[in-house]
């Protein structure tokens, strides 16, 4: 009945405001982790569901920094920051792409003046504990 169904209703306004809130953020111009620690700071939200979308960001409260780079500098891990785009405007893949090893062998084949340079991209800055 009506009753059963409440939990998991009020899962799902949970889920709605955390994922309609980090939208707003994200469209403000705040990366990714900026994003989050807003709104872990804000502490109206779920704790576990909040680092659920941190974990599928892959950002769980790990330091990033944003870079501005050339397409052969790109790494495996780097997670794209803004689509990436021929010069003609079409789209080869969109912000929140994490790079892989079979993607860039993808990107080898395009001449470099065919992409939109420089790229943005989210980089994990190296943990102090390593």
């Amino acid at each position: 009945g009506k009753a059963e169904l409440q939990p998991r209703i009020a899962e799902g306004r949970s889920v709605l405001r955390i994922a309609t809130d980090y939208d707003a953020l994200e469209h403000r111009g705040l990366t990714p982790d900026a994003a989050l620690d807003v709104m872990r700071s804000r502490r109206i939200y779920d704790p576990p569901m909040l680092e659920k979308l941190a974990e599928i960001l892959g950002n769980s409260g790990q330091e990033v920094e944003l870079k501005e780079l050339r397409v052969h500098l790109i790494e495996p891990g780097m997670v794209l920051a803004d689509d990436l785009r021929m010069v003609t405007g079409m789209m080869v893949a969109a912000r929140g792409y994490r790079v892989t090893e079979s993607f860039l062998a993808r990107l080898a084949n395009f001449k470099a003046s065919a992409l939109k340079e420089p790229i943005r991209v989210i980089v994990k800055k190296p943990s102090a504990a390593a």
